[in-house]
């Protein structure tokens, strides 16, 4: 089998490029990420990760087609430029998935814990991973037709509308929420003072399709109804739902447009102010990243069911 011409730092860089969740690294990053690389060749039906077991290493392919796997079953094939391993690791999942080799091929095998840690170095690599995955969350969606938030509209009583929050209400919302479980009082301080709240009376838009997204909210009270730029799609969100999360980091225009269904009361958090505690809050930024690529693992799995596919270099 051929080799690819992979020895060179400067090769590496190359080839790394290729693979959409680092081409729009700088050079010098790109070449701290090759520093550590290691070349892998495989042959067919070679196991690269095996499932069950903690998942030391991802892989980014050069030559070949793998195959991955998810409790015992098929979910999707990925050929180079792609990578296998490192989307299921950032979303915690990796123990229930593995991946074996349809081919022989070649690839850059990668530490994943050495790799987190130059994620933590370089604050751009997260922003880079929220917006790659953000993006393709967004086409899966688009491909099955599916709106964020429920499809039925929840039962929520207008008389559960609360006119405001303190702080200390506001903050114990926010810990309900998945993404905001695990962090820490001075990182929701730091996210949530000067209570930024924003009551809508039932009708009242909260942010329209086709808007820059420079938020993102918590329905604190009321049910929000989400409907794209046709009114095709629709779907509800109720109290203790994320709303526009992803909207921040796929620099598109907002997809979906937000409207108060009934009497409501949204914690928003401006973008700017958003990016600052990520770049401050290590842990909390792979609790996003966790977050957002386990979304859009779900959703890949269910394109496939539906008959759909997505381009396979962006399995990861």
């Amino acid at each position: 089998m051929p080799e690819l011409p992979l020895v060179s730092p400067l090769d590496r860089v190359l080839f790394l490029r290729a693979h959409p969740y680092f081409r729009r690294l700088d050079a010098p990053l790109l070449a701290v990420l090759a520093s550590h690389t290691v070349e892998r060749h495989f042959r067919h039906g070679e196991v690269l990760i095996p499932e069950g077991e903690p998942n030391r290493f991802f892989y980014i392919l050069g030559e070949g087609r793998v195959r991955t796997t998810e409790t015992g079953r098929a979910f999707f094939d990925v050929s180079a430029p792609g990578g296998v391993g490192m989307l299921h690791t950032i979303a915690r999942r990796s123990r229930e998935t593995g991946a074996i080799a349809l081919s022989d091929g070649l690839a850059l095998e990668i530490e994943i814990e050495s790799y987190l840690q130059i994620v933590e170095d370089h604050f751009p690599m997260v922003l880079l991973h929220a917006n790659v995955t953000s993006r393709l969350a967004a086409e899966a969606e688009r491909a099955i037709g599916l709106c964020p938030g429920c499809s039925e509209r929840p039962r929520v009583a207008v008389s559960e509308v609360v006119e405001s929050l303190d702080l200390v209400e506001c903050l114990a919302r926010v810990r309900r929420t998945e993404l905001f479980a695990r962090a820490n009082l001075a990182l929701l301080i730091e996210l949530y003072r000067g209570h930024p709240e924003r009551r809508l009376q039932a009708g009242e838009q909260l942010w329209q399709a086709g808007e820059p997204a420079d938020s993102f909210g918590l329905v604190a009270e009321g049910v929000i109804e989400l409907e794209d730029q046709t009114a095709n799609g629709r779907g509800y969100c109720a109290p203790g739902d994320l709303i526009g999360l992803g909207d921040l980091f796929t620099e598109w225009p907002r997809v979906w447009g937000a409207r108060a269904k009934t009497d409501a009361l949204i914690l928003c958090v401006e973008r700017s102010r958003y990016i600052d505690v990520l770049e401050d809050h290590f842990d909390h930024a792979l609790d996003l990243l966790a977050q957002l690529a386990s979304r859009y693992l779900d959703l890949r799995a269910r394109v496939s069911e539906s008959g759909g596919s997505i381009q396979p270099e962006d399995g990861a």
